[in-house]
């Protein structure tokens, strides 16, 4: 079974040696790219998870497929993957690669739950205030949307958690009533 772990690992390695050979800017086009064939392509994600094609051919359809797609390092990396069996990781691979990505670049990353759909306007003013606060040089919120809150918001901004929802302040009040 493989693990969130092993993915950081391998995430770590193909940043590191990314960085090393100065080619991070187009291992991070890569992955982006990748992302979205991940999610657009419900092909692709099955060939990564479906180890009963022979192994040659696995290899031979990443080299025709990503070939002149992506950098030589991204493609040896893929090809990598394979070799161990380790494709089917790709979803979390590219994740943690971005996350390491974002993290040299000073890019916050932020996940914001609110009760109702937001707009524009209130997006930017988030990621403004968020951009004031921590100094980084950008931020990039996964929003989504929970209507058990009620109403407010929750984030998770790092490390920090923030919960300013109807439903939260509901749950506090409910311990503090019953003294746990």
């Amino acid at each position: 079974m493989h693990t969130r772990q092993t993915s950081r690992r391998y995430a770590r390695a193909w940043f590191d040696l990314a960085r090393e050979r100065g080619v991070l800017a187009a291992a991070d086009a890569d992955a982006l790219a990748l992302e979205q064939v991940w999610r657009e392509v419900p092909e692709f994600a099955a060939f990564c998870g479906n180890y009963q094609l022979h192994p040659a051919r696995r290899r031979e359809l990443i080299a025709t497929i990503f070939g002149k797609r992506v950098a030589p390092l991204t493609l040896r990396f893929l090809s990598l993957l394979e070799s161990r069996r380790r494709l089917d990781r790709l979803a979390d691979i590219l994740d943690e690669f971005r996350r390491l990505s974002e993290r040299a670049a000073g890019v916050l990353r932020a996940t914001v739950t609110t009760a109702v759909e937001t707009d524009e306007a209130l997006r930017t003013a988030v990621i403004e205030a968020l951009q004031r606060r921590t100094g980084a040089r950008g931020v990039r919120i996964d929003w989504k949307v929970d209507a058990g809150l009620i109403a407010g918001a929750q984030a998770l901004v790092g490390d920090t958690w923030v919960d300013v929802s109807v439903a939260g302040r509901l749950a506090r009040m409910r311990r503090a009533v019953s003294g746990s």
